[in-house]
């Protein structure tokens, strides 16, 4: 069991996160099965025996059944600028109930680009497409039909149908 990431070695901590694979970015010991937490802090780090002793009562536990956790990961993956120079000219289907109607969406956007882009010389950045946020599992029931985009046509841009899945597994 390793402590030195503690300062408060003696207090029982807070959340403990056992039967994981969680990485540890150190050389001797890259993986260990279990941490303590405490105060938002890592308390301490080892086997799930070994951490596992270290709870009280009011110790919250939380089994992570063999997933992977990497303490300290912040994806601030942002698309900041892009997103407020061309969010108006993108098609989004938050909130559109049914396939039906995203794909009315999806023809009138097409219907604009075929009648402003060339004329006003518009280019989206990165590949001068329009984007859709169009496929997600979870949006229409999760289920994909064939042929999504018939009927569908821009002379003017192609329209890539983007799918997304929230979260990932190791």
């Amino acid at each position: 069991m390793s402590l030195k990431f503690s300062q408060e070695k003696n207090m029982a901590p807070e959340i403990i996160l056992h039967s994981g694979r969680i990485t540890t970015q150190d050389a001797k010991r890259p993986e260990v099965s279990a941490l303590a937490v405490t105060h938002g802090r890592v308390q301490a780090i080892g086997s799930d025996d070994e951490i596992l002793a270290l709870a009280s009562e009011k110790t919250r536990k939380i089994d992570l059944e063999n997933r992977r956790v990497i303490p300290g990961l912040n994806d601030s993956h942002l698309h900041v600028i892009r997103a407020g120079l061309f969010s108006n000219l993108e098609l989004r289907w938050d909130g559109t109930p049914t396939l039906s109607q995203a794909l009315k969406q999806l023809k009138e956007q097409a219907r604009w680009w075929n009648g402003h882009a060339r004329s006003r010389r518009l280019h989206v950045a990165w590949g001068s497409f329009a984007t859709l946020y169009a496929w997600q599992p979870l949006v229409f029931g999760g289920r994909k039909k064939a042929g999504l985009t018939n009927g569908v046509r821009s002379n003017v841009l192609p329209f890539p149908l983007m799918r997304g899945s929230p979260g990932f597994r190791s």
